[in-house]
């Protein structure tokens, strides 16, 4: 389990995150959602080790995040940020590979079970006629499923994500969501992501965190959180909730703005 325990975060003397506590549970697919700039990236940032608390606690398999070296952290969680950046000449199974830094001895080569995770890897995420292809002629799909592999090349218990559907059409979309899901359903890998589809995130979570203006808001399962009221609340919307019966989840519709003014989709 990963706790947070008032965890407030920011940069210079901006306050971002505010006195923030929730629990991530083993195996669980967990969404973080709110308005822009609400700061759903630095929580998952903090959770990563890669931004410091101004104060509070995460606690890691009973220890302070804190406490971890980076190499040792890096055995057990993966993270992949907003729009990732690999070197021009870097293949799929280059960047793969890189996955397998943690698990390196001091010579700093690939054993044979690196090489051996890293086909699996590939393989996982069906990449096997992209490995030798540079990642930076990939597709925009193509391209995540390789960041994908590369985090399951570290063999992590956890996975960070931010916003991992960024830029990619609605068919990558889908595709890389039902990914996530086969890897946390058959393979047990505790999910967290960041996403700005609330559809997605009531489709494909087991609990959903929101965060509004820096706090918590609420937390809770898909059927909870996506209401007419926290909707309109958090995100200045009027909205008509229906039920996706194939999915068994609710997903919503916009209709106003909160200002009286008609959504046309446009923004």
């Amino acid at each position: 389990m990963l706790e947070v325990k008032n965890l407030s975060l920011g940069y210079d003397d901006s306050i971002i995150v505010k006195d923030v506590s929730f629990n991530i549970s083993d195996k669980s697919i967990t969404t973080i959602i709110g308005p822009n700039g609400c700061g759903k990236s630095t929580i998952l940032k903090a959770l990563s080790k890669n931004k410091k608390p101004i104060q509070g606690d995460i606690v890691f398999q009973d220890r302070n995040i804190q406490e971890f070296q980076t190499k040792q952290l890096a055995r057990k969680m993966s993270i992949l940020p907003q729009s990732p950046r690999v070197p021009d000449d870097f293949t799929t199974r280059d960047l793969v590979g890189y996955g397998r830094y943690p698990h390196l001895s001091w010579t700093g080569r690939l054993s044979k079970k690196d090489q051996e995770i890293i086909d699996w890897a590939i393989a996982e995420t069906k990449l096997e006629k992209l490995q030798h292809r540079q990642v930076s002629t990939m597709s925009g799909g193509e391209r995540q499923r390789a960041w994908i592999a590369m985090a399951l090349a570290q063999q992590p218990e956890i996975l960070l994500l931010d916003e991992p559907t960024t830029f990619l059409d609605i068919c990558h979309q889908f595709e890389l969501l039902e990914l996530i899901k086969k890897l946390n359903r058959e393979m047990g890998i505790t999910i967290v992501m960041v996403l700005h589809d609330l559809n997605q995130a009531a489709r494909y979570s087991k609990k959903i965190i929101v965060v509004k203006d820096g706090e918590k808001y609420m937390e809770g399962i898909p059927r909870d959180v996506i209401k007419k009221q926290v909707l309109e609340e958090v995100f200045n919307i009027e909205v008509n909730i229906l039920e996706d019966q194939d999915n068994e989840c609710p997903y919503f519709i916009p209709i106003n703005i909160k200002t009286g003014e008609k959504f046309n989709g446009a923004l």
